[in-house]
Order: structure tokens, then C-alpha cells, then sequence
């Protein structure tokens, strides 16, 4: 029996970015910018006004999640 790939996020981010050639620097810019401030003061997250937040840990970003989440909906867009 075969078993299917299974291809993790971080695996199809690189592959858009480094095979599709998407340029992810003004994405990691942009939550730079959004996060600089809530870094400097030891905060643990960040809502931002696209309807996100930005979970932090220290001064490293760790995961990014709508504020309200059904499973039925795809995300809302940050932009």
C-alpha cells in the first residue's frame, strides 16, 4: 500500500515562495511593523484591525489566527 505525501505549511510557504517566486519580505515587513511596539513592552499578542491577532513570544511572532473563528468561513483578509 502507498501511503500519501502529506505536505505541511511551512513546506507549501517555502515552495510558493522559493519555486512560485512570491516575495514574502513586505509580508514579514508588515507584521514587523504591526508587532514592533507590543515587542518593546513584553506583550503577548497583538489584534490588529483586519480582524487578526499576532501571538507572540518574547520578540518572535508564533502564530497568526482571526479574532473570531468558524470552521464554516474561510478566514478574514488582514488587507
Amino acid at each position: 500500500m502507498s501511503a500519501k505525501p502529506i505536505i505541511t505549511d511551512h513546506a507549501l510557504i517555502r515552495y510558493i515562495e522559493r519555486v512560485g517566486g512570491l516575495d514574502l519580505t513586505p509580508i514579514r515587513q508588515e507584521m514587523i511593523d504591526a508587532t514592533r511596539d507590543a515587542v518593546k513592552v513584553g506583550a503577548v499578542g497583538v489584534k490588529l484591525p483586519g480582524g487578526c491577532t499576532i501571538k507572540l513570544i518574547g520578540n518572535v511572532v508564533t502564530t497568526v489566527y482571526p479574532n473570531k473563528y468558524d470552521r464554516k468561513k474561510p478566514w478574514p483578509k488582514a488587507r
